[in-house]
C-alpha cells in the first residue's frame, strides 16, 4: 500500500531569528524567539502569531473534522447539493448560513 500523502508539508512551527509583523492583523507582532506559524507558498513564508495560529489551526480542525464525517456519513451530501466549498449550502437566499448548518446538521444525525 502507498504511504499516505502528507496535506501538511508546507505548515511548520519556526522560531523567529528576528521581529516580524503577523500577516494576519498587522497589529500582532512576532518577537525575537518568538515560536510562529509558518506556511510556505512557491515563492513565499506567511508568519502568523501565536494566537492567530490557535484561530486558524482550530478552524482548520473543525474543516477536517467536517470532511471526516462527511466521508463516512454522507457523501451524497455533497453530490445532493447540500454543501458547497465545504459550507452547508442554502437553499435560497433567504436562508441564513446558520439555518443551513442547522439543516444539514439534522441529515447526518
Amino acid at each position: 500500500m502507498p504511504k499516505p500523502r502528507n496535506i501538511f508539508s508546507h505548515l511548520s512551527i519556526e522560531m523567529a531569528a528576528r521581529a516580524s509583523k503577523c500577516d494576519r492583523k498587522r497589529a500582532h507582532h512576532v518577537d525575537a524567539g518568538e515560536y510562529y506559524l509558518a506556511v510556505k507558498a512557491r515563492n513565499s513564508t506567511k508568519t502568523y502569531c501565536q494566537h492567530c495560529a490557535r484561530e486558524i489551526l482550530s478552524s482548520a480542525g473543525n474543516q477536517l473534522s467536517e470532511l471526516r464525517t462527511l466521508l463516512e456519513r454522507g457523501p451524497n451530501l455533497l453530490f445532493a447539493g447540500l454543501y458547497r466549498d465545504g459550507v452547508p449550502a442554502p437553499l435560497s437566499k433567504k436562508e441564513p448560513p446558520q439555518a443551513a448548518a442547522r439543516r444539514v446538521g439534522r441529515l447526518l444525525d
